[in-house]
């Protein structure tokens, strides 16, 4: 393979990374109406990892206190993550924006 090749290979590689990246970006829910609220309590479980050398290795993994609320705009669902008094204050059907939802959870 010459440099030209290479050069082409890498140029087609980071415009299809940039195509998947943007198309995840565009397909993400940021606001919506609330379909769902949860409360997820903390919990630890093992996750199988990898090590250098590739091979797989069990490790624990803690997952705090988490309040969710499953949110749907249009058809698509996505899930916001938040501090429990936001959560708190939330009911199935209000209209939410995520970011708004973590500026007020940072002030808490």
């Amino acid at each position: 393979m010459d440099n030209r090749d290479e050069k082409i290979l890498i140029t087609l590689s980071f415009s299809f990374l940039a195509l998947v990246l943007f198309l995840i970006y565009i397909n993400r829910v940021d606001e919506g109406v609330i379909i769902e609220k949860e409360f997820q309590k903390a919990h630890s479980e093992f996750e199988m990892t990898p090590t250098a050398d590739g091979t797989m290795r069990p490790q624990l993994v803690h997952y705090d206190d988490g309040w969710v609320v499953t949110i749907k705009n249009n058809s698509n669902t996505g899930k916001c993550w938040m501090s429990e008094p936001v959560w708190n204050q939330l009911e199935v059907g209000d209209w939410v924006n995520c970011n708004d939802l973590k500026r007020i959870g940072n002030k808490h």
